[in-house]
């Protein structure tokens, strides 16, 4: 979290543990107040980079994008989110273990809009997949709640009227409708995905069991 200093990169610690067949996801949300449009232009963990997955830009009032690397390295240390244009965000890292390591995450279902609430649901889901969320909100004191059968993992504000990120995981077998309500109609983006399980059909006890590791990592 830039804590409402608007900076072109952030930088903050992640631990990846040994496993298998695994695989970071990492989320980004913020907004340009107005000014401009702004974008992540790279994202790298332990000095390697990821790989742009999807997105959702609101005009220059929010966007949340979901980046991701297979394999990542077996290490504790940094992701550096660097964005192209100076501005106050957010950014959580994900990693979970059982994945597919060739088509790691499904197609993205995602929205924006100008209301209280939002629903994308992720298709094509599996039993064991993992699914999880990016949702910014321009603005803040949102109260953003999540909608049934997720779990909330982070709702920060970078300051005060500045701008919202959130995210949520769900299980595969909850049918991966992720949704969001919040008090205020504002301007938001939202991109929803999933985890797709390493052996389709069969169940991945690590994919589940790395879910109490997935809460982000967040810069102090």
């Amino acid at each position: 979290n830039t804590a409402g200093t608007p900076a072109t990169s952030l930088t903050y610690p992640a631990t990846v543990a040994s496993g298998t067949d695994t695989v970071m996801a990492v989320c980004v949300e913020g907004e340009g107040n107005g000014a401009g449009g702004v974008s992540v232009s790279g994202i790298t963990f332990n000095a390697a980079a990821l790989t742009f997955h999807d997105e959702a830009s609101n005009a220059t009032w929010s966007y949340s994008e979901v980046w991701r690397r297979v394999a990542p390295d077996v290490v504790a240390q940094n992701v550096v989110v660097t964005v192209d244009t100076a501005a106050t965000f957010i950014s959580g890292a994900y990693v979970a273990d059982g994945v597919d390591q060739t088509t790691p995450l499904r197609t993205a279902a995602k929205s924006t809009g100008n209301t209280d609430t939002v629903s994308n649901t992720v298709g094509s889901v599996g039993t064991d997949d993992l699914v999880f969320d990016s949702l910014g909100i321009d603005g803040t004191a949102h109260a953003a709640a999540v909608g049934a059968d997720q779990t909330e993992r982070w709702d920060l504000e970078t300051e005060v009227g500045g701008t919202t990120g959130a995210s949520s995981t769900q299980a595969g077998s909850a049918g991966g409708v992720m949704s969001w309500t919040w008090t205020t109609a504002k301007p938001f983006s939202h991109v929803a995905t999933a985890f797709i399980a390493a052996a389709a059909g069969a169940f991945q006890p690590s994919l589940v069991q790395q879910q109490s590791q997935m809460f982000p990592i967040l810069a102090q």
